[in-house]
């Protein structure tokens, strides 16, 4: 099993289009933290995006966050 991380979502309400912030534990895969932020604040939220909290492990993390929203959907998901 993968370690988790806690990440950070920019969040948009769905009804009256208030911003917020969440967080969640998600491995440190873009893929599978865009997975677990919209398990968690889909219904409610548009997510906008996520992001680790540690300032370390945010180095590159956009260009990996593009490139795992190109990426053809996980199998069963």
């Amino acid at each position: 099993m993968n370690p988790t991380v806690t990440m950070i979502a920019r969040l948009i309400h769905r009804s009256d289009g208030t911003a917020y912030h969440g967080e969640f534990d998600a491995p440190l895969d873009p893929a599978e933290a865009l997975i677990r932020a919209h398990e968690k604040y889909g219904a409610t939220y548009r997510i906008v995006t996520v992001y680790p909290e540690a300032q370390h492990l945010r180095v590159g993390w956009h260009e990996k966050l593009a490139a795992a929203m190109l990426a053809p959907p996980l199998e069963g998901r």
